[in-house]
């Protein structure tokens, strides 16, 4: 249910860092820049990849921990009447 956010963090870098080298050589700019502005494009990619992940996951560990609650209380509830 979780996601695993190495490995898809790990994909989106790499695509990023392509598509960031690849526009560079297209456009002409020496292959040092391009080289610099793939690597930092996809550390930042990486990084907001692995936090919202990290986000969405605690989000649906709370959602699934209230539901959870929810139903113990409903039960007990249910159990006094």
């Amino acid at each position: 249910m979780f996601v695993k956010s190495k490995s898809l963090a790990m994909k989106a870098a790499v695509l990023a860092f392509l598509a960031v080298s690849l526009a560079c050589q297209i456009s002409g700019i020496d292959a040092l820049v391009c080289l610099t502005r793939a690597l930092l494009g996809s550390i930042a990619v990486y990084i907001i990849i692995t936090l919202v992940i990290k986000i969405v996951n605690t989000l649906l560990f709370n959602a699934i921990i209230n539901k959870q609650l929810e139903e113990h209380i409903k039960k007990q509830n249910g159990d006094k009447n």
